[in-house]
């Protein structure tokens, strides 16, 4: 690596992005860090994506690559991991199609990874993650902070009991090392989000840090594959409503325990003992009794951010 000009991989699933890409790439040719390239795969889209990626590819052919594509599906988490098993870099960052990165997003997020790096070693897995500023189609504001807008605590995304219950990191903000690279490849096919993955792995094995400056444009469109919730009264109303449906609670809460024992099972050896019995009680609390699951919970912590979602948690573990 040469520490004065780190490369940086640019990684870009896309997906029927042509009202959005354009200017989410423009943003990232306006980056104050320039030693980056940006890598491109198209999911299948059935409108012009491919065809756009190809001729920012075809403009700037030293700094943009596009994948071949059978228009075959991946998703979103295979997407990502096909791409990281394919480019070489010293970091990786991810980018959504539809979002606007402001100018020094890969500059801060180096910096503090670089910081990470001299406190605790370059040679354990690291990840650092930002706030987002949402806004709308338009890129009008919603709101400053994606953290504030959805009630999240960017604390918690260093906190293992927490980190297993709840994703606290947005994937377009990420810039990983190679050594976290390495290790999560290939992404699995049974976990819930390739972001939380990253950030569990990084938790488990290494260190995670973050930024509490906004560092891109979170555009909210209502075609977002994941997407942003607002943490407003409107929210909790629906919430609150929704006690009364188990199903959806029940079916997220057992994706999460199925992803905390695959992680047990790839990377169990190589934890401290603390890991590995958190991450064992986690994803066997389906087999523990009404109230062992409950005490489960408390004795290490397995709560989420804010009340009403851990009203739900106790009511449908």
């Amino acid at each position: 690596m040469n520490r004065d000009r780190p490369s940086v991989a640019i990684l870009m699933a896309t997906y029927n992005g042509q009202r959005y890409m354009t200017a989410q790439i423009r943003s990232i040719l306006d980056q104050s860090w320039p030693y980056w390239k940006l890598y491109i795969r198209d999911d299948g889209s059935r409108d012009d994506t491919p065809a756009i990626a190809s001729q920012f590819a075809r403009e700037f052919p030293d700094r943009i690559f596009v994948f071949p594509s059978d228009r075959t599906r991946l998703g979103v988490n295979s997407n990502f991991s096909y791409l990281m098993e394919h480019v070489e870099s010293d970091y990786v960052m991810f980018g959504d199609q539809d979002d606007v990165w402001l100018p020094q997003k890969v500059e801060k997020s180096l910096q503090c990874m670089q910081a990470l790096e001299a406190q605790h070693g370059a040679e354990i897995p690291l990840l650092v993650h930002t706030d987002l500023r949402v806004v709308d189609t338009d890129l009008e504001e919603l709101d400053p902070s994606v953290w504030h807008y959805g009630y999240h605590n960017p604390a918690f995304s260093q906190e293992l009991n927490r980190l297993l219950v709840q994703n606290m990191v947005f994937g377009c903000s990420i810039l990983i090392n190679a050594r976290l690279k390495e290790l999560a490849m290939p992404i699995p096919d049974e976990v819930v989000q390739y972001d939380w993955w990253l950030a569990l792995v990084s938790v488990c094995l290494g260190r995670v840090g973050y930024i509490a400056d906004p560092t891109a444009l979170y555009r909210q469109h209502g075609e977002n594959s994941v997407g942003a919730q607002s943490w407003g009264l409107s929210y909790v109303l629906r919430k609150c409503l929704r006690f009364y449906d188990r199903e959806a609670l029940v079916k997220s809460l057992a994706a999460s325990r199925r992803q905390a024992a695959i992680l047990l099972d790839r990377y169990g050896e190589d934890m401290e003992s603390e890991h590995r019995e958190m991450i064992s009680a986690y994803a066997g609390l389906d087999q523990l009794g009404f109230l062992a699951r409950r005490k489960t919970l408390l004795k290490y912590g397995f709560l989420k951010t804010g009340l009403v979602r851990n009203i739900g948690l106790f009511l449908r573990i």
